[in-house]
C-alpha cells in the first residue's frame, strides 16, 4: 500500500513523513472521543475500512484515538471490508465477542443494516452528541 501511494503521489520522503502526512488528514472529534470514554470499562474496537498506512501511524500520530480502543480491526488486516460478513466476523473475533454482545456504530447505512442482519445492536452515526446519548441509554438498559 505504501509503495502504491508513493508511486501515485511521487512521494520521495521517509516512511515517517508519509505516515505523518497521511494521518494528518484525520482530525479526532472530541465529542466522539468523550462518548468512547463512556465504555472504556468494556472491550472496545475501532473497526474501520481504512488502510495499513493509517493503522501503522495511529499509535504515534493519533494516540488519543488509538488509546481508547483495545482492538484495532482494520479491514486491510481482516482481508474483507464492511459490509461483508467476513469483516464483521474478523472484527468480532479480535474483540472476543459474539454479535449479541456487540454494539456497532457506523456512518454508512449499508454497514449498519449488515451489522443488524448479523445480530449486532447497530446505530447510524449522527454525531458525537447523539452517540453519547445512545451509549448512555444502552448502558442503563
Amino acid at each position: 500500500m505504501e509503495g502504491e501511494i508513493r508511486r501515485r503521489l511521487g512521494f520521495a520522503g521517509t516512511a515517517e513523513e508519509l505516515r505523518r502526512i497521511w494521518c494528518g488528514a484525520f482530525e479526532p472529534d472530541p465529542e466522539v472521543l468523550a462518548a468512547a470514554d463512556l465504555v472504556r470499562d468494556r472491550p472496545t474496537a475501532l473497526f474501520t475500512d481504512n488502510d495499513a498506512l493509517l493503522r501503522a501511524g495511529l499509535p504515534e500520530r493519533l494516540p488519543e484515538v488509538n488509546d481508547r480502543f483495545d482492538v484495532l480491526a482494520f479491514s486491510c488486516a481482516l482481508g474483507a471490508t464492511k459490509p461483508a460478513e467476513e469483516a464483521f466476523a474478523g472484527a468480532l473475533g479480535l474483540l472476543g465477542a459474539t454479535p449479541e454482545e456487540a454494539f456497532f456504530v457506523d456512518d454508512r447505512e449499508a454497514n449498519v443494516r449488515a451489522a443488524r442482519e448479523l445480530g449486532l445492536t447497530a446505530e447510524l452515526f449522527e454525531g458525537g452528541a447523539a452517540l453519547r446519548r445512545t451509549l448512555e441509554r444502552l448502558l442503563t438498559d
